[in-house]
């Protein structure tokens, strides 16, 4: 069984080569994503639980979670002392690899991407700021390079005045002069104002 899904992971990852994800970043995708997961599958792990998990990796002498698709889970469970509840777990969320692999390129081709805490692109200044809170996967479109940037996000109500509608351009028009980025939910009203003040 599990050599037809290792055998199935490497095919997805042939698939979606152009999205140059790792081993270790698709076995993150795999743990701590809800991509293809239905109300009866195995839940991802948190970020808290994805931290413990993988101290218990490196504390086995295994170098990465890349091991979980290197290795079948009867190689493993031993030597990380995995009870029953978590062996089934890894399991069922290992078993989503062919589809995960769909939806990876799907989402791809429509501009939307994944980065990982494994993958040298993840936002510094994200790392940085939250250290052992940085969310183990981020989904992304546009630039990922602008995420390191120093800027002013703007949020704010949906629904606002004129003065709040001026106040916001100026604003951003300031911060723009000075260089910042400015970061934005892009939802209505003072999101897509800031947003389109900014590209203005």
């Amino acid at each position: 069984k599990f050599i037809h899904l290792h055998y199935l992971i490497q095919q997805v990852q042939v698939e979606v080569h152009d999205l140059t994800y790792t081993n270790n970043e698709m076995a993150t995708i795999l743990f701590c994503s809800y991509l293809g997961i239905e109300k009866e599958d195995a839940k991802p792990f948190s970020t808290k639980e994805w931290n413990a998990l993988q101290e218990r990796i490196t504390a086995a002498g295994f170098h990465g979670p890349e091991v979980f698709l290197d290795k079948s889970i009867t190689d493993i469970e031993e030597v990380m002392q995995l009870n029953e509840d978590e062996k089934q777990r890894i399991e069922g969320l290992l078993s989503r690899g062919a589809i995960v692999g769909l939806l990876l390129e799907k989402y791809s081709k429509r501009g939307i991407h994944v980065v990982t805490r494994a993958d040298k692109r993840f936002p510094k200044l994200l790392r940085s700021r939250l250290k052992l809170k940085t969310p183990p996967i981020l989904f992304y479109c546009g630039e990922l390079d602008l995420a390191n940037k120093m800027g002013i996000a703007v949020v704010g109500s949906r629904n606002i005045e004129e003065q709040g509608y001026q106040f916001v351009q100026e604003l951003v028009a300031k911060a723009v002069k000075e260089k910042l980025a400015i970061f934005s939910g892009g939802a209505k009203g003072i999101d897509s104002v800031a947003q389109q003040a900014a590209i203005d």
